[in-house]
């Protein structure tokens, strides 16, 4: 079975290894021919332009009809954001407006599959599973969103014993310094769990208030975990077999 093409809304950032880390993400995805990156900015092409590019795109499996028929097709765009706040609800949706034969699926939250890929970077700095963590986000003035982000927190108890409260960079949730410092007061050391997908001027900060306030460790950002090469691909199938 041949998919359609799937181009990956990525949110972009000036940070050198922002797009170094995405790019690695569409290559753990699937091949390039198939898999595109479309930026919503500080970078190109924007979403409009990947997806003209996917559908004129090569793939050596397919025959001519087939590749003619790709170029007549549908698009598969999945955004790579942690939950439905205003660039998957607003600015995704108007940059795709007028876009012919898009496939737009949802963010990728919630969804246990994010709980586990966490769970492995707070593995990777050594946290054990009964600490104290919190899941740090880069926070939202949508409330929908932030539920989403504390729906994750909750599918992350559900794989661990110690306690998870949430912390927000900005937005209507709780303040991340706020939390983290609360949860400082007791005698286990408390771990930061970063819930971006890469690294960036976002990942620097949380690291940076998340120590200021008296965390213990603080976990990467997700990254290519396998975990998330699943997620997005589970997306990309379920929209192009729908």
């Amino acid at each position: 079975m041949s998919l359609p093409p799937l181009v990956l809304a990525a949110h972009g950032s000036p940070h050198p290894a922002h797009a170094a880390s995405v790019l690695e993400l569409r290559d753990a995805i699937g091949r390039r021919g198939d898999v595109h990156l479309g930026w919503l900015d500080h970078a190109e092409p924007d979403l409009a332009g990947a997806v003209a590019l996917a559908r004129q795109s090569t793939n050596d499996r397919l025959s001519g009809a087939e590749q003619r028929a790709r170029r007549r097709g549908p698009v598969v765009v999945v955004p790579l954001l942690l939950a439905a706040g205003y660039h998957a609800t607003v600015d995704i949706p108007r940059m795709l407006a007028g876009v012919r034969k898009v496939l737009l699926t949802g963010a990728l939250g919630p969804d246990p599959l994010l709980a586990e890929a966490v769970a492995r970077r707070l593995s990777d700095v050594g946290t054990p599973r009964e600490d104290p963590v919190v899941l740090a986000a880069a926070g939202s003035s949508d409330d929908y969103a932030l539920a989403q982000v504390e729906q994750v927190a909750q599918y992350l108890r559900d794989l661990r014993p110690g306690p998870v409260s949430t912390g927000f960079l900005s937005g209507n949730g709780p303040e991340l310094g706020e939390v983290v410092k609360a949860m400082a007061e007791g005698d286990d050391p408390v771990t930061v769990a970063t819930f971006l997908l890469s690294p960036g001027h976002l990942a620097d900060r949380v690291a940076e208030v998340s120590r200021g306030a008296g965390a213990a460790k603080v976990s990467a950002a997700i990254g290519v975990a396998p975990e998330l090469v699943q997620l997005i691909r589970q997306r990309w199938l379920s929209a192009g077999t729908s």
